[in-house]
């Protein structure tokens, strides 16, 4: 057993299709990779224990953070290994060039559930609350638009009246004689349950229609055409019409819970989440999609227009608040020649160096930090930061007692 408390990690990458390329990928420039291939996606840097991209600790001959906790559970610290008996966390990077899935996550019952029944496409029985914090310009898609009704989609697409009509009506008679009531929610439920042929004939009209119209300025009209160049039959494009388009600005966060609705377009960011894996996916995707479990998840949507996270700051950091119980993001600027201490509480961190220099001191180690360092600071271990450059870092923890 180390009696160390703090490690350097060596993370891993997830290559997906819509990652950032090359040296142009935040994620490739931060993961320490001896070679990158200029054609290759660099998707997501994954920091923490799950056993899809598990790290490794450096100076334990390269062993699992997992086993390293195993060895030494005071890492964790007493609450954690009460509560959850594990890192209860995962941190990640995105660096993102095109739109991910149009997706949902499971509550905690929703995911047992799931997971007991389709192992394969629900890896584990853990919700998947997540922060996520813009590290540059950050384009997404996020719940569903209430303003929206089915009369006025008509007003709009008035060439497809009749398969919207039929399609509405199909789940209740009483929709077809009062359109005004039925909103976005009620449409996409009728929809999913709609064969796959009228679909296609509904995602033929809408496309024709928004290509024959000149000078549309409406983003969410030309996501969509962009998309059914790719995916021309997913009726996942049609909940591109209906969902709210949001732009972050870099350090803004967004806290996105149980059955939300969210599809990230381009940018880069930080996200801090439960430790799952477990995705529901609409569409935009040739992934597995779980049309009929996200139907039951579509009435609790939040429809809220501001979800993004309040934020408090004290000692050049800033913590990102949300009901999540298994963590909480903070954002790390020291400027140069500061130096900051950071007196921790009974919980583990994971810290990353976005850019800058500087070093980091505790009572048994020293690091330099420089861009692309990942350390796992152990429960109770104090530590300073000084900062030669000025210095930008994330760090994801749990919340308890944390009072930044």
């Amino acid at each position: 057993m180390s009696h160390h408390r703090i490690f350097q990690l060596e993370c891993g990458v997830m290559s997906y299709d819509w990652g950032q390329k090359g040296e142009l990928s935040l994620v490739a420039q931060l993961a320490g990779l001896k070679h990158i291939d200029r054609a290759a996606s660099y998707a997501e840097l994954w920091m923490g224990v799950h056993p899809n991209c598990p790290s490794r600790v450096i100076e334990e001959s390269g062993s699992y953070l997992s086993e390293v906790i195993k060895r030494d559970p005071s890492l964790l610290g007493e609450y954690v290994t009460q509560r959850w008996g594990e890192l209860p966390f995962l941190l990640k990077i995105l660096s993102i060039d095109k739109p991910l899935s149009i997706q949902a996550h499971p509550d905690k019952s929703l995911a047992d559930t799931l997971h007991r029944k389709d192992p394969e496409n629900y890896p584990d029985s853990n919700h998947k609350p997540e922060i996520a914090v813009a590290l540059s310009e950050l384009q997404l898609l996020y719940g569903l638009n209430k303003q929206l009704s089915v009369q006025k989609i008509i007003e709009v697409y008035p060439n497809i009246e009749e398969v919207l009509i039929d399609a509405v009506s199909s789940a209740s008679g009483s929709y077809q004689n009062n359109l005004a009531e039925v909103g976005a929610q009620e449409l996409l439920k009728a929809l999913i349950s709609t064969p796959q042929n009228q679909i296609d004939k509904l995602l033929m009209k809408i496309e024709k229609g928004l290509s024959q119209k000149i000078g549309f300025t409406d983003e969410n009209q030309k996501l969509f055409l962009n998309q059914f160049s790719i995916y021309p039959s997913d009726i996942g494009l049609i909940f591109i019409l209906f969902m709210n388009l949001m732009v972050l600005n870099p350090d803004d966060g967004l806290y996105l819970g149980p059955h939300q609705l969210h599809a990230y377009l381009y940018g880069d960011l930080a996200e801090c989440m439960a430790n799952s894996d477990n995705v529901i996916r609409a569409g935009m995707t040739k992934k597995y999609k779980d049309l009929n479990t996200l139907k039951s998840m579509i009435d609790r949507q939040n429809h809220s227009m501001d979800p993004l996270c309040r934020k408090k700051s004290k000692d050049f950091t800033t913590c990102y608040e949300s009901p999540a119980e298994e963590f909480e993001i903070h954002k790390i600027d020291l400027p140069k020649s500061r130096t900051q201490k950071y007196l921790k509480p009974d919980v583990p961190e994971i810290l990353i160096i976005l850019s800058g220099i500087g070093n980091l001191e505790s009572a048994d180690r020293s690091y330099l930090l420089e861009k692309g360092t990942i350390l796992f600071v152990g429960a109770g271990q104090d530590y300073a930061i000084s900062a030669t450059e000025d210095l930008k870092a994330i760090r994801g923890t749990v919340p308890v007692l944390t009072g930044v």
